[in-house]
């Protein structure tokens, strides 16, 4: 699915998102099931809302709990979202960790994968960093120079280029070592 848009403001979006509400499904000639969501615990993590949502349904009381994701984004005067669930193995890992600790895991290979990257994300992000430091990225080694705001500056070792690394860089390099451990 792609991105839908129409709202004034992000609060305005969040609180559409995270509301309760009932609709129908029908599939394929069977009878229609109604069904009630709620979410039960969100949290935002940059343009991340993680929510822990409780499905119920109507027809025969059965309950499914869920972890789902929405992409928040503003486009010009709206704002929007994209919305997905942990069973299509979302490439994003910033979901709170007492979330999956909450929710049992799908019977599905990309929420177990993902669930693994969640928490290799959360360790990666552990490390304390340090003038000195090396790292690879992108198949390059990388020193540690001095960090710059929310990031560090960093030279890559092979010609000696200076850049400028953000968190998500050493993230994604300290899950490469992680991997590879």
């Amino acid at each position: 699915m792609g991105w839908l848009f129409g709202w004034q403001s992000k609060a305005e979006l969040i609180r559409h998102l995270t509301a309760d509400e009932e609709y129908t499904q029908n599939e394929d000639g069977a009878s229609p099931r109604h069904f009630r969501r709620r979410t039960m615990r969100s949290a935002i993590r940059g343009k991340c809302l993680w929510c822990v949502n409780e499905t119920r349904c109507l027809e025969d009381g059965k309950i499914d709990v869920w972890i789902g994701l929405a992409l928040i984004e503003r486009d010009g005067q709206r704002w929007g979202y994209k919305d997905m669930c942990e069973e299509s193995g979302p490439n994003y890992y910033t979901c709170p960790l007492s979330f999956l600790d909450e929710v049992p895991p799908p019977p599905s290979e990309f929420a177990v994968s993902w669930r693994m990257e969640v928490r290799a994300y959360h360790e990666a992000a552990k490390h304390q960093w340090c003038v000195g430091d090396r790292f690879v990225f992108a198949g390059h080694e990388y020193e540690l120079l001095a960090p710059v705001k929310r990031s560090w500056s960093v030279r890559r070792l092979s010609d000696g280029r200076i850049f400028r690394a953000s968190p998500r860089h050493l993230i994604a390099s300290r899950m490469q070592g992680l991997e590879a451990a």
